[in-house]
């Protein structure tokens, strides 16, 4: 038995004469070739049948691991050690593999699995690329939405200033995404892609967005447009119709189109809080500017919200993180931060219910 653990496809070998089929000689390669192609990669697991009085020297340099039915002979190591995983004496069950079937040869503890499992693939993926377990709990955990003992979500979504950014902040783990400037319409599918599923708010003007680049975006993910509320009772209303005008003009041309969620864009002392009962209303970005959220505006907003069950969401610069208590305690449905500061605003959310 020789130590290192190793994945690879099972050759049958009897005889000699099988390692000519496994490895066959080298031949000259044309220079455009290279030294080694895509057909030459394998990893190969040589699996010895009967008593085949075979050599180390004898095993192709191909071959990643080594298992054999009977007991390898000390005289047959010769003066080369076997560099590479072997399990010896694994009895007469190893006869029922046959060619190309997958194997997880594990040398340090003598164990070989045959036709193994997802998981058994993706542990041995875990411990070839030196990715630790607990590591890799975390990166899942780091990508789930903080929940309250309720059942209630809190998400915690990242503000980015542009498209490009929305594909870099992905690794801090946000539960959706705020996009400040949405650039030109052929980007905005883009960025929904980019997001890999999860919710994307662009925040834009009336006057000068793409419906009909909302409304094919939509089709990869759930979008958001966020509007700021120029005192017009109907500039919701007007928006929702041009979204629907350009969804049917798609759908009259044979194109597909996805649901553009409408939501308001309110600013703390600047909005009227009154604004979240306008019609077709479907979510709230609340910008603040203060490190307490103690204040009548807040609580008229939240009040208003919950009237028509819309969620409201807090838009904060980074570093308000010991505001998690408060967001709490009036119900918020979710903040909008830095990517920096995701992470920093789970745990204190977590932490937060958790002694409370």
């Amino acid at each position: 038995m020789s130590p290192g653990r190793v994945l690879g496809t099972a050759r049958i070998i009897r005889t000699f004469a099988d390692l000519l089929s496994v490895c066959p000689p080298e031949r000259p390669r044309p220079f455009w070739l290279g030294e080694q192609g895509p057909q030459d990669a394998a990893d190969i697991v040589c699996v010895l049948i009967g008593d085949h009085h075979l050599r180390v020297e004898d095993l192709p340099l191909c071959a990643v691991a080594v298992v054999s039915e009977l007991a390898w002979p000390e005289a047959t190591y010769g003066t080369t050690p076997l560099h590479r995983p072997c399990v010896e004496e694994v009895g007469p069950r190893i006869r029922a593999v046959r060619d190309g079937d997958l194997l997880v040869v594990d040398g340090d503890q003598g164990v070989v699995v045959v036709d193994p499992t997802d998981r058994v693939v993706a542990a041995f993926q875990a411990h070839a690329l030196g990715i630790v377990p607990h590591r890799r709990l975390f990166l899942e955990f780091c990508h789930q939405p903080v929940r309250l003992p309720d059942g209630r979500e809190i998400r915690v979504s990242a503000s980015v200033e542009s498209p490009p950014e929305v594909a870099a902040g992905l690794s801090a783990g946000p539960d959706g995404f705020y996009v400040v400037a949405h650039g030109p319409s052929d980007s905005l599918a883009e960025t929904v892609r980019n997001a890999h599923g999860k919710p994307v708010a662009f925040a834009v003007h009336p006057e000068g967005c793409s419906e009909v680049g909302l409304a094919q975006a939509a089709l990869l993910g759930d979008v958001t447009a966020l509007l700021a509320p120029t005192g017009a009772a109907d500039t919701l209303g007007a928006f929702r119709a041009a979204v629907e005008a350009a969804s049917l003009a798609l759908a009259n041309e044979g194109l597909e189109f996805g649901y553009v969620r409408c939501g308001l864009l309110l600013r703390e002392d600047i909005s009227d809080p009154a604004a979240v009962l306008m019609p077709g209303v479907e979510r709230i970005a609340a910008v603040m500017y203060r490190r307490d959220l103690a204040g009548p505006w807040l609580t008229d907003l939240l009040d208003a919200a919950r009237s028509v069950v819309v969620p409201v969401e807090i838009l904060l610069d980074a570093g308000y993180d010991a505001l998690a208590d408060q967001v709490l305690d009036l119900s918020i449905n979710g903040v909008i931060v830095p990517p920096s500061d995701v992470q920093v605003w789970k745990e204190a959310l977590r932490n937060s219910f958790a002694y409370a």
